[in-house]
């Protein structure tokens, strides 16, 4: 399967394996399918620009399964996962945003679904709640010193006094 394989996330790693060993049977989805290819095809700078946005994007399974278990969960979660956690869904809500933004002219029902999908008033409303406690340009970090710089100061000032004293003395060691 791995010289089929040109997908650039995990979740599209799992979507191919379980269209190969389950496929579709239904014609109607088929053809939508179908339609949706083609359109991507035939429009190139849309599927250049789908990609890109993708690229980059975390496992969405992977955390909604941790938000959901660590509501569920006797042991307390430590407040620096939970930021990170938020900035993954950050990076999520706006990726979805943009890809609603990119569909915005599709002429098939398959890719006019996903736009209508992300441009749900429920990611807004997310993003908007996102965007009141956590830094614009607060992003997703894997390197040692940004994932630091990235749990100081996801959170804006003024949100947390505690969390802006630490800063400060953080600032003044530092």
């Amino acid at each position: 399967m791995k010289f089929l394989n040109s997908t650039l996330t995990k979740m599209g790693e799992r979507v191919l394996r379980n269209n190969i060993l389950q496929p579709l049977t239904d014609k109607d989805s088929i053809i939508m399918r179908l339609e949706a290819v083609k359109e991507l095809v035939d429009n190139q700078s849309l599927l250049d620009e789908l990609r890109v946005s993708i690229k980059g994007l975390q496992d969405l399974d992977k955390i909604f399964a941790i938000l959901l278990l660590s509501n569920n969960s006797e042991v307390p979660e430590k407040s620096v996962d939970k930021v990170n956690h938020i900035i993954l869904v950050k990076q999520a809500v706006n990726v979805a945003i943009d890809v609603g933004n990119y569909l915005e002219g599709a002429r098939c029902t398959l890719l006019q679904q996903i736009r209508d999908i992300c441009k749900d008033d429920g990611i807004i409303a997310v993003k908007n709640l996102i965007d009141e406690y956590i830094n614009e340009d607060c992003d997703w970090a894997s390197g040692t010193l940004d994932i630091q710089n990235q749990r100081i100061y996801a959170v804006k000032s003024g949100k947390n006094g505690y969390l802006d004293m630490s800063r400060k003395a953080y600032n003044f060691v530092g």
